[in-house]
């Protein structure tokens, strides 16, 4: 996930830096992904700790959590795009 975040960066700064502003938005928009991922996660592992769920079934959790996110995070990172 974060090798593809930081391939994704690095491909819009590569790419679209001389355009302005649409580079800016897009990278601000990966910032506040990479901010969400990580609060999701904290919020996963609270949940954990709270109720106790054991620790076989927590990576199986924390990937399904993991996945949807960055499903919401891919789409509406298109949005973006696409709207900019």
């Amino acid at each position: 996930m974060h090798v593809f975040l930081s391939v994704l960066v690095s491909a819009i700064i590569t790419s679209r830096w001389l355009k302005g502003g649409i580079s800016l938005i897009l990278v601000v928009t990966v910032l506040f992904s990479l901010f969400y991922l990580y609060q999701i996660n904290r919020m996963t592992y609270a949940l954990c700790e709270s109720k106790e769920i054991p620790e076989e079934k927590q990576p199986k959790i924390f990937g399904t959590i993991n996945i949807l996110v960055t499903v919401l995070m891919l789409s509406f990172f298109t949005k973006v795009f696409f709207s900019v």
